[in-house]
């Protein structure tokens, strides 16, 4: 078959991101509980078959890569351990550094346990977010209450019309 990528005899695919420009940031996260952003622009290109490129030194603190994605400041990240263990906090607090580096202590691992997948989730509205969308869906009760009198009001115009059947045109006179 077609090789992407050429492994060495101990490196395995762990995960895989798409992206179509230089914005945004990759999110790498060791199944120890550190993890780092990188910016997009941070990746070179690879022709096919190459060794690809280093983003999170797996060593004894960090343990080997669970798992990386592209994110964007405001998308909250969920962390789920393999004991069962599950937290969530927001992107944009973790740190954005360079690409081939260890990285931050994401979450307190206890004993035994490490992380096993992570996932981005859309962020809570916060109460600004809340108070806006409750102003625009009165603002829209409001006018869908208007439209529906204007509406009833034409109804009724019409009922009380009388509306002649009996128009005749120049071709019913000839």
């Amino acid at each position: 078959g077609v090789r992407g990528i050429r492994l060495r005899e101990s490196d395995f695919v762990i995960s895989m991101t798409i992206v179509h420009n230089d914005e945004g940031t990759i999110l790498a996260v060791s199944e120890n509980g550190y993890g780092k952003r990188t910016d997009v622009s941070a990746y070179h290109l690879t022709r096919r078959g190459s060794k690809g490129v280093i983003t999170l030194k797996t060593t004894q603190r960090n343990g080997f890569l669970a798992s990386l994605m592209k994110v964007e400041d405001e998308d909250d990240l969920v962390i789920v351990t393999k004991n069962g263990m599950i937290i969530r906090q927001k992107v944009g607090n973790i740190k954005t550094i360079s690409r081939n580096t260890q990285g931050v202590r994401l979450i307190n691992l206890n004993d035994n346990d490490m992380v096993n997948d992570i996932t981005r989730i859309e962020p809570e509205p916060d109460d600004e977010t809340i108070e806006k969308a409750t102003e625009r869906l009165n603002e829209a009760a409001v006018l869908a209450n208007q439209w529906e009198k204007d509406i009833q009001s034409i109804q009724d115009d019409v009922e009380d019309d009388e509306i002649d059947d009996s128009v005749e045109t120049e071709a019913d006179e000839d």
